[in-house]
């Protein structure tokens, strides 16, 4: 399907469900955290990028910074690796601390790649 063959309904209909899944992530992340700062505070976000590193979709369930942060993170585990090292279902952690990680020492990226 060309981009620019889809209707206006259609397009709603997607973006609403990459938005749901996003939230659906955020939401299981809580309920499955050991972590009083993510099960309480809510201390936590979720996104979905293209293989360019463009968002997608992030929930609005989290906290911005961490959305602000991600693409800066998401170069920096690039420039360790590339797309070619990795496979579908592959899963990267990363905590590199300020200026380009995920925030503080025990803040956590985890990068899942779905193709």
């Amino acid at each position: 399907m060309n981009s620019k063959n889809v209707d206006m309904i259609t397009l709603q209909v997607i973006m609403n469900a990459l938005y749901s899944i996003t939230d659906e992530m955020n939401l299981a992340l809580i309920r499955t955290a050991y972590s009083t700062n993510i099960k309480d505070r809510r201390d936590c976000s979720c996104a979905i990028y293209t293989k360019n590193r463009e968002v997608i979709s992030q929930t609005e369930l989290g906290c911005p910074i961490h959305l602000g942060i991600m693409p800066s993170a998401l170069d920096y585990v690039f420039t360790q690796m590339t797309l070619e090292d990795l496979e579908e279902g592959d899963h990267v952690i990363f905590n590199v601390p300020y200026p380009v990680g995920p925030g503080h020492l025990n803040d956590i990226l985890l990068l899942t790649l779905c193709l």
